[in-house]
C-alpha cells in the first residue's frame, strides 16, 4: 500500500530536480515552474506516505492538502502559460499573482479547524480523509448512477458520495 506513494515520491523529486536544472541553464520559465509544481507533488506524496505510515497529524495534513490539492495545479497552469504565450510578460504578471495566492492559501490551511480525531481513525491511515466536517459524508464508495430507469434509490441523480453510516448511495 505504502509502496506506490514512496515510488511517486521518489519520482518526483528526481524530476523536479532535473527541471531546475534544466532550466537554469536553458532559462526555460515554463520548466522552472514545472520542477516547482514537481517538488511541490513530492511535498505532498511524502506526507501522504508519513500520513499513511504513523497515522496523520496535523501539519502532515495540512502539507498534503496544501501542495498536493490546492498549490499544484495552478503551478502546472503557470508552466503552459509561460510555455505558450508568445509574450513572457503575461507569465511574469500570472506569477506574482499566483504567488499573491500562495501566501493566502497557505494562511488560509494554515489556520483552518481541522478535526483532529478523523485523522487518528484506522480509516484515516488507508485514504487521507476529506477535510470538511464529519457531518457530510466523506467516506464510502462513489455511487454512478447508471441506466435509462433513473437512478438508484437513495442517489439522488448523478455522482455523489456513499453515507458512511449506512454502506450506501
Amino acid at each position: 500500500m505504502i509502496a506506490l506513494p514512496i515510488a511517486a515520491a521518489l519520482v518526483a523529486l528526481s524530476f523536479g530536480v532535473h527541471l531546475l536544472v534544466r532550466s537554469g541553464r536553458r532559462r526555460a520559465w515554463h520548466e522552472a515552474v514545472w520542477g516547482v509544481a514537481m517538488l511541490m507533488f513530492f511535498v505532498a506524496t511524502g506526507a501522504l506516505v508519513l500520513g499513511v505510515a504513523d497515522g496523520w497529524s496535523s501539519t502532515e495534513f495540512r502539507a498534503y492538502w496544501l501542495f498536493g490539492a490546492v498549490l499544484n495545479v495552478p503551478y502546472l497552469a503557470l508552466g503552459e502559460v509561460y510555455l505558450l504565450a508568445r509574450q513572457r510578460w503575461a507569465g511574469h504578471v500570472l506569477l506574482v499573482i499566483l504567488l499573491g495566492a500562495t501566501a493566502w492559501a497557505s494562511a488560509e490551511v494554515r489556520s483552518a479547524p481541522l478535526d483532529t480525531s478523523v485523522l487518528r481513525t484506522e480509516e484515516a491511515r488507508m485514504l487521507p480523509p476529506a477535510p470538511w466536517p464529519s457531518s457530510t459524508p466523506t467516506r464510502g464508495p462513489p455511487c454512478w448512477c447508471w441506466g435509462s430507469c433513473g437512478p438508484p434509490e437513495g442517489c439522488g441523480g448523478g455522482r455523489s458520495f456513499g453515507d458512511p453510516s449506512t454502506g450506501r448511495c
